[in-house]
């Protein structure tokens, strides 16, 4: 075992080798002088090797313990767990624990990862009716340094290796700066503070982990599973070329999900409606007029509609099965559960034709009725490079 954090934190990451849980906690008592259980544990922390192995397994010796709670949270963590408990080191909290109870609860506020207790995966697992998701962690190793940019060089001008010289290694692939949140653990481009971080979700297959969403594909896969209710996101301005425009977007209802059949093939009809408020304007153009609000909303839908298309897409190719549980509408096309089992959803997702709609409505304009004039030195509308959410297929 080693020791975590500074000198004052008495916490201890410690590995044992056992045939059971309940033999495993009574070893351990072996040299620790607390008593070890299970009652109050936050989360299970899993390597990405073991859940590309086998993930069944461990939830399955798991639940039928006493000690084991249902609600316990599942994580995979990029990397070994060990590194990822002896390098969780927080910057506010001194339990690691409460850290990572207040991190998993983030999933109703920003939407980058899911909720995925031990009894919805097995839950899940056992419906036939979609495939499996978990939080997904790691470790951002260049936290500890500066970002490229924030300091300057001997010139006066921002230095891009972030201070650090030649040996800044460069920046993980990156999205657009308007795919908020498309990052896997590892590559949020920040400084500072706690080294392990999450966002983005582990998919499963069967037992096993299969691939793997960024922050952005999470809140997505929210929007149409209807667990997502509010996020704030930045979408490129239709006017301005490489300017953007903050808006605070909210479920407006329910999505609308109908499955038919036209054979044994699925056609899954989805009717996502969303509204939202103008939180700010980069390029100072007056997005407030009703003739601007109805070119804004418009790109909006678009550009949400185009990236869900992608990732519906990705579920289909990549993944072979229904992130989205548009299974459990098709269920009660099924009048046996040997019926709807020997159909086997998940087989037959992959051709199935999906008809997207999103529509979204600007409500709001913010605390401001109109923006500040625009200086001089502002840019002139032009044609997009490319149109919103290009680029991401």
């Amino acid at each position: 075992g080693g020791a975590a954090g500074g000198p004052q934190r008495s916490i201890n990451v410690t590995t044992i080798e056992a045939a059971s849980l309940g033999t495993a906690l009574q070893m351990m008592n072996t040299y620790i002088a607390r008593r070890m259980t299970l009652e109050h544990a936050k989360a299970i922390v899993v390597s990405e090797t073991q859940a590309r192995s086998d993930m069944i397994s461990i939830l399955a010796s798991a639940v039928r313990f006493r000690e084991f709670r249902r609600n316990t949270m599942i994580v995979v963590t990029r990397g070994t767990a060990r590194d990822f408990l002896e390098k969780n080191v927080p910057s506010i909290e001194e339990n690691p624990a409460r850290w990572l109870e207040l991190m998993l609860g983030h999933e109703a506020w920003n939407g980058f990862i899911p909720r995925s207790t031990a009894h919805e995966f097995l839950l899940e697992e056992e419906s036939e009716a979609m495939l499996p998701v978990t939080v997904l962690a790691g470790i951002n190793e260049r936290a500890t340094k500066p970002l490229p940019g924030s300091t300057k060089g001997s010139d006066g001008k921002p230095d891009p290796s972030g201070g650090s010289g030649s040996d800044q290694p460069a920046s993980p692939r990156l999205p657009p700066l308007f795919v908020d949140g498309a990052y896997l653990p590892g590559e949020v481009p920040r400084s500072g503070a706690n080294e392990a971080e999450l966002i983005g979700a582990a998919v499963f297959h069967g037992a096993k982990m299969v691939g793997e969403l960024n922050g952005d594909e999470v809140r997505l896969t929210g929007l149409l599973r209807g667990k997502a209710r509010r996020f704030f996101a930045a979408e490129p301005d239709p006017k301005f070329p490489g300017y953007y425009v903050g808006l605070d977007i909210r479920r407006a209802r329910e999505p609308s999900v109908r499955v038919s059949f036209d054979g044994e093939r699925p056609i899954v009809d989805v009717n996502v409606r969303l509204e939202g408020e103008i939180t700010s304007i980069q390029s100072l153009y007056d997005w407030t007029t009703a003739e601007n609000l109805s070119v804004l909303q418009e790109a909006t839908a678009r550009d949400l509609q185009k990236r869900m298309q992608n990732l519906v897409r990705r579920s289909q190719q990549e993944f072979h099965g229904d992130i989205f549980d548009f299974g459990d509408r098709a269920r009660g096309h099924f009048l046996l559960w040997k019926d709807w089992a020997d159909y086997d959803w998940n087989r037959h997702f992959p051709q199935a034709q999906v008809n997207l709609q999103v529509t979204f409505e600007l409500r709001r304009v913010g605390l401001q009725l109109s923006p500040s004039p625009p200086p001089a030195s502002m840019p002139q509308p032009g044609p997009r490079d490319q149109e919103p959410g290009g680029g991401q297929e």
